[in-house]
C-alpha cells in the first residue's frame, strides 16, 4: 500500500493503526521548523479551547529559547488524563490519533499546510502528547511552566514551555536512560545559556 493510500485511509478514520504510524513518522521525520510551529500552534489552539494546560517541551521547546540543534517533531506535556485527552481530539480533523490503547504519551500527527498554512508544504508532524508524570514531564505542568515569546518562522509566538529547571530535569533523565546525542546537546546548551535559572529549583529545596 502507498503512503497516499495509507494516509487517506487514516483521515477517514481519524486515527492510524500501527503500520500507517511508522510510515507517518518517516514522513514526519523531515517536518522543517516552520512546519513544527504550525503544528504546535494548532495544538496549542485545541488544548487551550478545552481548558487543558500544557507547556511545550524537548527540543523544539529549546529551540524556541534560542538552540539551534535540528529538530522534527514536538512533545507537549499536558495537565489531563487521556481519556480527556482522546476526547478532545476526536473531533479534531486535522489531527490522527492512536487507534490502540496507550499510556502515558500520545503520538499524534497534526496534518499543517496546503489549505490550513498556506505556503507551507502540506505534511503531518509528529507530536508527542506527554502525561503529567510521564517521561519527564512534571508532575504539576501549571506551576513547571513559563510564558516565552519567540522569533518564529511563522512571526512571534508565545507558547508557555518548561521552565529551566524542569526541562534540565527532563532532559538528564533521558540523557541517562537512553544515551543520545540530541539530550547531550540540550543539556550543554541549557547550561551554557541558564546556568542561573537552571540553578534556581536546586537552592530554593537547599534553602
Amino acid at each position: 500500500m502507498s503512503l497516499f493510500s495509507s494516509t487517506l485511509q487514516a483521515e477517514a478514520r481519524g486515527m492510524y493503526n500501527w503500520e500507517e504510524g511508522l510510515s507517518l513518522a518517516r514522513e514526519s521525520s523531515r517536518a522543517e521548523l516552520i512546519q513544527l510551529v504550525a503544528a504546535a500552534d494548532h495544538v496549542a489552539c485545541v488544548l487551550q479551547g478545552s481548558t487543558i494546560s500544557f507547556a511545550l517541551m524537548g527540543g523544539f521547546s529549546l529551540w524556541l529559547r534560542g538552540s539551534r540543534r535540528d529538530t522534527h517533531d514536538v512533545d507537549i506535556a499536558v495537565g489531563c488524563n487521556m481519556l480527556q485527552l482522546r476526547e478532545v481530539l476526536s473531533a479534531q480533523q486535522r489531527i490522527l490519533r492512536p487507534a490502540g490503547p496507550v499510556s502515558g504519551v500520545m503520538r499524534i500527527f497534526v496534518k499543517v499546510g496546503g489549505e490550513h498554512n498556506p505556503g507551507i508544504p502540506e505534511l503531518y508532524v509528529m507530536v508527542d502528547l506527554i502525561l503529567c508524570g510521564s517521561l519527564g514531564a512534571p508532575v504539576d505542568v501549571h506551576t513547571a511552566s513559563e510564558l516565552v515569546t519567540a522569533t518564529t518562522p511563522l512571526g512571534p509566538r508565545q507558547f508557555p514551555l518548561l521552565n529551566i529547571g524542569s526541562i534540565l530535569n527532563s532532559k538528564l533523565g533521558a540523557f541517562f536512560g537512553r544515551r543520545e546525542a540530541s539530550d547531550y546537546l540540550d543539556i550543554k546548551f541549557i547550561t551554557q545559556h541558564f546556568a542561573d535559572k537552571a540553578l534556581e529549583p536546586k537552592m530554593a529545596s537547599e534553602g
